[in-house]
């Protein structure tokens, strides 16, 4: 090498310093693309399509660095190689192989483009196919949402699989303009997880949501906003809902101007007075600039309501608006919502526990137990004539104001599985006193039994049946205690 020309020797001092240069970006390449598998190993990611594309393409782009450094490392060596032997002081000539050149056209192009169309091809399987063409407001279409669980370092050690909180299970619904829908279950049963999932405040796992004949579920974060106004939420507790700091004016009036929907502070004032009278806060005058904690806790959910209907929305998404407030005023805010249906002819998702104001104020009402709906229907029906055991011991929980009645016995046995090992076939076979061997073995879907009315149980016909003779389980047995 020391006999070597002077341009040679620059030549060659110039392909070792890209020799070490990739050499350090392949390894630097390798340490990420290493700790992104681990971390993806462990369970850290979000479960959403969006997270599960990211993470197929990310590791093909990870792998891609160091292949990519790794084959112009190879082509680096080969012209190393190359020019060393032209300039052999003993003037052999050697026809070099061209295998190296090759090899590094091979990792620098070849391998990256597999591994680029391997994991398109695997995020693209991910989309589950677009749901049939619809009019309704909102579409909900085989809505899964999972949390994952993180393991621990031992657990990722034995190869244990990750566990997944199943907080929505192949949920479909949809709901028409002017009308209110009920989502009705026990705590845990994946209702407020549907509603943040439809507002996309939550990224779904899979599914899709349809607001107007458009799925948002897969729009970006810029091509979401101008959907945000037409989509309002009115929260559970008004004391953590609305801001402090802020006065009345300020709180209704903030989505305006971030909406860019006034032009003035003048125009914002009247339509935040208007808005105000609509939820019944008179004299309006009077409430503008007062702050939180100078209101009741109806007056703060007045509020709360009046800034989803500022922005003019065609779909409100209620979690349980009445559940902190006392009872002698949940009627005045259920009469708001519902007169501002009638008047704005706006369509409701109202997610409650309680069945008796759901039959009063839901048109539709689905049962939600375990992340799945197991029944649903119009909810006058679904409370007076339940086909699910599971509805039946809902209703049965309801007070009657009526000391002659009689006591229906709760048929449902003990708590609530996990949602991160639901039990294999019926979710609810643990409990359900007409349980069989079938309904361990196998998951029922949910039919439409009658019209309008859909059940998924193996036995809805027996279990309705002795549920109309006033029994609480299969004739001949005594089953609740």
């Amino acid at each position: 090498m020391s006999d070597l020309n002077e341009g040679t020797r620059r030549e060659l001092a110039k392909l070792k310093r890209r020799l070490t240069l990739a050499r350090i970006v392949a390894s630097l390449a390798l340490f990420v693309w290493c700790g992104a598998c681990l971390a993806l190993e462990l369970g850290y990611a979000p479960l959403s399509i969006g997270a599960q594309r990211a993470a197929y393409v990310n590791e093909g782009a990870l792998f891609l660095i160091p292949a990519v450094a790794t084959g112009f490392a190879l082509h680096a060596v080969g012209n190393l190689r190359n020019a060393a032997q032209r300039e052999d002081i003993l003037g052999l000539k050697k026809k070099v192989s061209p295998v190296w050149g090759v090899l590094g056209l091979v990792f620098a192009f070849v391998v990256p483009g597999v591994v680029l169309f391997l994991s398109g091809g695997s995020a693209k399987k991910m989309d589950p196919p677009p749901a049939p063409p619809s009019n309704a407001v909102l579409m909900v279409d085989h809505l899964t949402k999972y949390f994952g669980v993180r393991r621990t370092f031992v657990d990722s050690l034995k190869r244990a699989p990750p566990g997944f909180v199943h907080a929505v299970d192949d949920v479909s619904f949809s709901i028409d303009r002017g009308e209110i829908f009920g989502l009705a279950g026990e705590s845990g049963s994946g209702k407020t997880t549907v509603l943040r999932t439809a507002l996309m405040l939550t990224p779904p796992s899979r599914g899709s949501i349809f607001f107007e004949g458009v799925d948002i579920s897969r729009m970006s974060t810029g091509d979401l906003k101008k959907y945000r106004p037409k989509i309002q939420v009115v929260f559970q507790d008004p004391y953590e809902s609305v801001n402090p700091r802020m006065p009345v004016f300020d709180i209704v009036s903030e989505g305006l101007f971030i909406n860019h929907l006034v032009s003035s502070r003048e125009e914002a004032v009247d339509r935040v007075l208007k808005v105000l009278s609509e939820v019944q806060m008179t004299p309006p005058e009077e409430y503008l600039y007062r702050y939180p904690h100078e209101l009741s806790g109806g007056q703060r959910q007045r509020v709360a309501i009046a800034r989803a209907l500022v922005l003019d929305p065609d779909l409100i998404l209620a979690d349980e608006p009445v559940s902190m407030l006392d009872v002698s005023i949940r009627a005045e805010v259920i009469n708001v919502l519902l007169a501002a249906r009638d008047r704005r002819n706006i369509s409701i998702l109202m997610v409650t526990h309680d069945l008796a104001l759901s039959k009063d104020m839901v048109d539709d009402l689905a049962i939600m137990y375990l992340g799945k709906i197991v029944e649903s229907g119009p909810a006058t029906e679904v409370v007076a004539t339940p086909y699910h055991p599971y509805t039946h011991a809902l209703t049965a929980a309801v007070p009657v104001p009526d000391p002659q009645a009689p006591k229906i016995r709760v048929l449902a046995r003990g708590e609530i599985p996990t949602n991160i090992a639901p039990p294999p076939g019926c979710r609810f076979h643990p409990r359900c006193p007409f349980a069989q061997p079938v309904c361990s073995e196998k998951e029922p879907p949910l039919e439409e039994v009658a019209p309008g009315r859909k059940v998924a149980c193996h036995f809805w016909k027996e279990a309705h049946e002795s549920f109309m003779k006033g029994l609480d389980g299969p004739a001949g047995t005594n089953v609740a205690t």
